[in-house]
């Protein structure tokens, strides 16, 4: 049985931060790719470089949030570490 793609993907991804043992998963959430969900984010308008924004589960609206995502730029990226 082979598994899924998304899932051999994250088998083969590096840490964050290497050498790190408990660093903070870090995402970028801006890509000219559609993801898993069918969505793409270009571009964030934001009046500074981070911001905080409630994390939901499965892009779930209707569900309580399961926490705070900080968003910041890296150049000309954006990343989010929950």
């Amino acid at each position: 049985m082979t598994k899924p793609k998304s899932f051999q993907k994250l088998l083969e991804s590096k840490p964050a931060v290497s050498g790190a043992t408990n660093a903070a998963p870090v995402f970028r959430i801006t890509s000219t790719s559609l993801d898993r969900h069918k969505d793409r984010v270009l571009a964030i308008k934001s009046a500074g470089d981070e911001f905080r924004v409630p994390l939901l589960w499965n892009h779930d609206s209707w569900s309580p949030a399961i926490g705070v995502a900080r968003c910041f730029r890296e150049g000309t990226e954006w990343l989010m570490e929950p």
